[in-house]
């Protein structure tokens, strides 16, 4: 996670799913979710028929929430 958080700009849907130990499809829920209300989640951003995570607001957001 350290890792990841250090390096990147953005990360994938996979990438989220693989942080929360959850599945792709219910990440892609989640992250779809995030992207329409960003002000109780974390930034999202859409590329096309991608979605993107801002990597520090994830895990600023990720971090309130332990």
């Amino acid at each position: 996670m350290e890792n990841l958080e250090s390096n990147t700009v953005t990360m994938t849907v996979s990438e989220i799913a693989q942080v929360l130990r959850i599945g792709r499809n219910t990440a892609y829920q989640f992250v779809r979710l995030a992207y329409e209300d960003t002000e109780n989640y974390f930034q999202v951003v859409k590329i096309g028929q991608q979605y993107r995570a801002i990597t520090s607001s994830f895990f600023d957001w990720l971090k309130a929430k332990r």
